[in-house]
């Protein structure tokens, strides 16, 4: 689900950050941030739909910390709560649906 490109991302953040470690360890990091990823989009896809403000801004937070923990702040800041607060649940969904749209 998640597009190639931003695997190859992840990947590539990971494999750099933890160098020293061996590649079965990096390569459980990477699956499990992918799993993890892929897992809240199609948490917060349907909290969306839901019309669930506080289920979409969990999913938003958790989908950002991923992203920040994996070394992609550009990402990141497209799935930030904290912003998306403020915002109607309208305007959140049009946001999110064109953040989801760079990563899927």
């Amino acid at each position: 689900m998640i597009n190639e490109k931003i695997k190859k991302i992840i990947k590539n953040n990971i494999n750099e950050d933890f160098k020293n470690y061996n590649e079965e360890i990096k390569q459980k990091l990477i699956n499990t941030s992918i799993n993890s990823l892929e897992k809240h989009i199609n948490e917060l896809k349907n909290a969306i739909e839901e019309k669930n403000k506080e289920k979409t801004l969990f999913s938003s937070h958790a989908i950002k910390g991923i992203f920040l923990n994996t070394k992609c702040p550009d990402l990141a800041e497209d799935f930030n709560d904290a912003k998306l607060k403020s915002l109607s649940l309208e305007e959140i969904k049009k946001t999110l649906t064109n953040s989801i749209q760079k990563i899927v």
